[in-house]
């Protein structure tokens, strides 16, 4: 098996095991099921992009903001951003860099408010 289908099947198998996990109806902790789920689209993501599949890994990305856990995390609008860059589609990348960005100037000015001495 090629390295390319080894991260094919791989991205198969996380977007099949989120797939799973949401349908599941027996969940007893949510939080934890949200966690799971974003972290196996995730996954899925970061698994077709190294096979250059960029819209599975757009579609991927997608689920994983969907989730309550994956909803903030910027560096996932980030990897949107690049994909939407090499696919050609400027005004969806930087739509995805803009809450980058905005994540970064909170974390400053909420990192310096905070350690700056009087």
């Amino acid at each position: 098996m090629t390295r390319t289908e080894q991260f094919e099947e791989a991205a198969d198998y996380f977007r099949k095991a989120a797939q799973w996990h949401a349908g599941d109806e027996q969940v007893e902790d949510k939080k934890e099921t949200d966690e799971k789920l974003s972290k196996l689209y995730y996954n899925a993501a970061t698994a077709y992009v190294q096979v250059g599949k960029g819209e599975e890994a757009l579609e991927m990305y997608t689920k994983v903001l969907a989730t309550e856990h994956g909803a903030s995390k910027w560096a996932i609008h980030n990897s949107m951003g690049l994909l939407y860059y090499d696919l050609e589609l400027d005004s969806d990348a930087i739509a995805r860099f803009a809450p980058c960005l905005q994540a970064h100037t909170h974390t400053h000015t909420h990192t310096h408010t905070h350690t700056h001495k009087h």
